[in-house]
This record gives C-alpha cells, sequence and structure tokens, in this order.
C-alpha cells in the first residue's frame, strides 16, 4: 500500500523547506521491496477556501505521481472517489488501486509490480476544470470578472441571489395564474353539470308528458273510430197530404234523414286536441334532448380544460418549488460566504479563490508503514497546480528522469485525436494542458517503436518507444531492468512533420511497430492527464531509424 497523509496547519503559521520538514523512509522497507499495497492520506487546511467543494460544482482532478506511475484520486469514474472531495478541515485516506496504472480509458495496461526503488518523489497535482493542466480551477473562475476571489465572488453571488428571489415572485404570479385558471374551469364545469342535471330532469318530464299524450291521442283516435260520422233517421209528418179519388185525405208520411253526427265532431276535437299535445311533447323532448347534449359537450370541453388547468397549476407548482430551493441555497451561499470572507484578517493581495486546494502535511505510506513526510508549502491552483517533494535527494536530474518514464505505454492515439490534435496543441502552446521544462533541457534516446505512428491535424506525429538507453546531461542509462533501474520504460516523441499543410518529412509512413530508433531533442513534459516525458526533435537529423 502506498498512502498520502495531508495533514492540516493554523493560518499564517510559517512553512518550512519541505527538506528540513520531511522525514525518512521506514527501515523495513528497503529499495527491493515489492509494493503491495499504496494509499493516500490527506489533510487539507481549514482557511476560506482552503477545501475543493467551497460553493464549488466541478471538483476538479487531483493525481498522485511517484515517478515510474501515477493515479487520478478524485473524478466521476474512480472507484476511490472520495464523498467530500478534500474538504477544508479534513483528512482522508485513499487507497489506490495497483492495477489502474495510467488508465483513462477502456484501455487498461497490465499492472507493473512497483517496488520501493520505483518511488522517484511524490507528487501532487491538482488539474483545472475539465481536467486541463492550469485551466481555471472553477467554472464560476470563468463567469466572474477578475476572477474567483471572495469579494468578487459575493457580488456575483449577490446578484444571482436577487435574480432567483425574482424569479420566485414571478413563479409565484404563474401559480396564482393557473390557480385560478383551474378555479374558472371548476365553476364552468359545475355549472355545466348543473345544466346537465336540469336537462336530464326536463327531459324526463318532457318523455312523460310525451307518454300521457301519446296514450290520450290513442284513446281518442279509438273513440273517433268507433263514432259515426253521420246518423240517420225517420222523419214522420201527418197532415192532409196524401190524395184519393174523391180529394185529399188524412195520413202520415215518413221519410229516411241523414245528418252530420255531434258525437264525431266532439270526438274528432278530442282527437285534435290530442295530436297538438302530442306535438308539443314531443317539440319539449327534442328541446331537452338538445340541452342535455349541449350539457354534456360542454362538460366534456371543461373536463379537459380543467385537467390541462390542473398540469399547469402542478408544473406552476413544481417550479415554484424549484426556484424556492434555488432561492434558499442561493441565500443560503451568500450567508456562509458572508461569513467566512468576515473571518479574514486582512485583504490578501492574493486572495483565496474557487476551486483551489491547500493540502499541507503529507505522508506516502507505503505496505502499511510511514515511507516520507513533508508538507505542501502552497495551493494548488492555476498556474502552480502541484508539488514535488524529492524521495531521493542525492539523485541527478538525469537519474531523476531516468526513474520517471512511465512504467505503461501511453494508449494508442486513435482517429478522433489525431483530428482534435489541431485544437489541443493551440491549447498547449496557450498553457492549458501544455508542455513544461525540466531540469533536463535535451537527451537522446534510443527504443523501439511500440504503437503505429499517429500523426495528427497539428502536423505533429506520435510516436511511444519502449526506451533501451537515455543519454541526457553528460550520463547514460540502460534501460534494460538489469542496470539499476527496473521495468521497462516509455517515452513519447513528438516529430513536427508538415508545416502549413507541406510535408517536409513523410518518413514516418514507413515506420512500423519494431522498428528501432535513436532521437535526440529538447525534454518537455506533458502535463496531458498523468502527465509523460517527450522529446521534440527539431529537425529530421535529429531522429533516425537504425
Amino acid at each position: 500500500m502506498l498512502i498520502v497523509c495531508i495533514r492540516g496547519f493554523a493560518a499564517g503559521a510559517a512553512v518550512a523547506i519541505v527538506a528540513a520538514l520531511s522525514t525518512t523512509a521506514s527501515a523495513h522497507l528497503s529499495d527491493d521491496t515489492p509494493i503491495k499495497s499504496l494509499a493516500i492520506r490527506i489533510t487539507t487546511g481549514n482557511g476560506i477556501f482552503d477545501g475543493r467543494n467551497t460553493f464549488d460544482p466541478t471538483n476538479d482532478d487531483i493525481w498522485l505521481d511517484i515517478g515510474a506511475a501515477a493515479w487520478r484520486l478524485t473524478g466521476n469514474d474512480r472507484p476511490y472517489e472520495l464523498a467530500d472531495g478534500f474538504a477544508r478541515g479534513s483528512t482522508q485516506t485513499v487507497t489506490v488501486d495497483l492495477t489502474d496504472l495510467n488508465r483513462y480509458n477502456d484501455e487498461v495496461p497490465a499492472a507493473v509490480p512497483l517496488i520501493v526503488d520505483d518511488i522517484t518523489y511524490v507528487r501532487l497535482e491538482k488539474k483545472g476544470i475539465f481536467g486541463f493542466t492550469d485551466a481555471p480551477d472553477s467554472l464560476i473562475d470563468t463567469l466572474i470578472p477578475g476572477g474567483a476571489t471572495p469579494g468578487n465572488v459575493l457580488t456575483y453571488l449577490t446578484q444571482q441571489d436577487v435574480i432567483k428571489q425574482a424569479a420566485v415572485g414571478v413563479a409565484t404570479q404563474q401559480l396564482d395564474a393557473t390557480s385560478k385558471l383551474v378555479d374558472l374551469e371548476t365553476g364552468a364545469l359545475d355549472a355545466a353539470t348543473g345544466a346537465l342535471n336540469d336537462a336530464t330532469a326536463g327531459l324526463t318530464t318532457a318523455n312523460n308528458d310525451l307518454h300521457r299524450a301519446q296514450t290520450a291521442l290513442a284513446g281518442a283516435q279509438r273513440d273517433l273510430a268507433n263514432t259515426a260520422r253521420t246518423v240517420t233517421h225517420r222523419v214522420c209528418n201527418s197532415g192532409w197530404f196524401c190524395w184519393a179519388l174523391f180529394g185529399p185525405i188524412f195520413c202520415t208520411v215518413c221519410k229516411d234523414v241523414t245528418e252530420k253526427n255531434g258525437a264525431w265532431d266532439r270526438a274528432n276535437n278530442i282527437v285534435y286536441n290530442a295530436q297538438v299535445s302530442v306535438n308539443d311533447a314531443l317539440a319539449s323532448v327534442s328541446n331537452w334532448t338538445l340541452k342535455q347534449n349541449t350539457a354534456k359537450a360542454a362538460i366534456s370541453a371543461h373536463t379537459a380544460a380543467q385537467a390541462d388547468a390542473l398540469i399547469q397549476k402542478g408544473a406552476a407548482q413544481a417550479a415554484l418549488a424549484a426556484v424556492k430551493v434555488a432561492a434558499a441555497a442561493s441565500s443560503d451561499a451568500v450567508a456562509k460566504l458572508n461569513t467566512l470572507i468576515a473571518q479574514l484578517p486582512f485583504p490578501s493581495l492574493d486572495p483565496p479563490k474557487l476551486g483551489e486546494w491547500q493540502p499541507t502535511d503529507v505522508i506516502l505510506i507505503v505496505n502499511g508503514e510511514d515511507f516520507t513526510t513533508f508538507r505542501v508549502d502552497h495551493k494548488l491552483k492555476q498556474h502552480s497546480s502541484s508539488f514535488s517533494h524529492i524521495v531521493k535527494w542525492k539523485q541527478s536530474p538525469a537519474e531523476v528522469m531516468a526513474r520517471s518514464l512511465r512504467v505503461n505505454v501511453n494508449p494508442r492515439t486513435g482517429h478522433a485525436g489525431e483530428v482534435v490534435s489541431r485544437f489541443t496543441t493551440e491549447f498547449k502552446k496557450l498553457g492549458i494542458s501544455g508542455w513544461q521544462p525540466r531540469p533536463v533541457s535535451e537527451a537522446t534516446v534510443t527504443g523501439v517503436l511500440q504503437n503505429p505512428p499517429s500523426p495528427g491535424s497539428d502536423g505533429y506525429v506520435s510516436l511511444d518507444l519502449k526506451v533501451e538507453s537515455l543519454r541526457a546531461n553528460g550520463r547514460e542509462f540502460t534501460l534494460d531492468g538489469n542496470h539499476g533501474i527496473q521495468h521497462d520504460r516509455y517515452i513519447r516523441i513528438e516529430y513536427l512533420h508538415n508545416v502549413n499543410g507541406v510535408e517536409i518529412d513523410p518518413r514516418f509512413l514507413t515506420w512500423h511497430v519494431g522498428d528501432r530508433f535513436v532521437v535526440s531533442g529538447p525534454v518537455k513534459w506533458d502535463t496531458d492527464r498523468f502527465g509523460f516525458y517527450e522529446i521534440h526533435p527539431a529537425a529530421a537529423a535529429a531522429i533516425s531509424k537504425v
């Protein structure tokens, strides 16, 4: 196990030189002792913004580097990610996965069995946003003029708090409007329901009236059918109407007379009146049916409108609850920041900023034993993102470089990486995830190509070599695992083969995995991800296949 412990110290205390404060390795850990377990324990300072999670939503990556290998301690895909991200005043221990050397994507290299002698130094590095070295320490830092100093952040948060409180007012008005709409639709639905009840009752009465009228009409029609329209009766008159031979005689004369039947007229009038009643009842039924259908349509429309209004009200309630939470958090952040600012004794020429991190005392623990202890004398932040403690002070810069070559080859650069290299190189030139100098400025390596040459859109071709030998500062190191430095070691070559679209050295097209090269040039430290050494040959003569 490898453990780094970082202990906090009081604000304003003097910071001594790392060499004077460091302790030596445990007597039980010889150089050839295998590293069986690895961990890091960190205590963060208790000053304002010393911790990484104070008002900081980014929680930038932190890396531990011992020379031969490096591990990312925090990040979204870390199995040992810390819950509170090195909060101010905290002491935390992170166990490192020894099978996870330099892992950054799906290409996980085979674990290399490290030994104590592989520990050349202990280096802590805090990346900026999005994992880029020397990028801003916080997203907020990119939004606030003058950077995320306490005063600037307070101004920004206060402005945001005003906006969020206003949003609460707007959301409240929206909820009131939707509540009124629900009430309006509920009232309209109630009215439509009442109209339907009235129409149903009226239709029932009209149907009953129609039934009675139809029954009466049927009876009147039967009576009319059973009543004769005319009546015939015999009319007799007596008098001297009759004549005989000898003259008129007294007699009675009778005849049949047909005349209109008054009972039929009365029955017919009853039928007529009954038919009028039926027609009136049918009209009433039709009218109440129309009212019933109208009420049903109104109920359907207002039910749908009420449901939509309730949805709007629910959304308005949720929105109001959300903005209230945001407003409360905003007000709380302003209050807390005011409290923290009040703790500052004097205005600082270099005020603390969001996203910075102040580790203090560091203990490296190997196989459960304290290996070395030191203190960190500055905050890790943009443009001052790392702190290194040399374990073996007697080693020359050239030997430190040789021992710090990685024990795992870089993953092969894919097509996407080659395409975007034009842009990443421009970032590097601006100092973001860029190239940094090292004490060794020039070196020559002999090595064997491990990955196919990877030409990027920036005009550089990347070559990953397994190093056989290294010459630097007048010293030469044989890196075959048998001359004092263990394991295979690797280095990347970045060679400019194309300038402004003009191919100046196409030889890489004929180079293949397994080819052997001698390369000389300036030494650079590429700060991308875990960091690694590179050589940048300046001319065609500086790189040759042998």
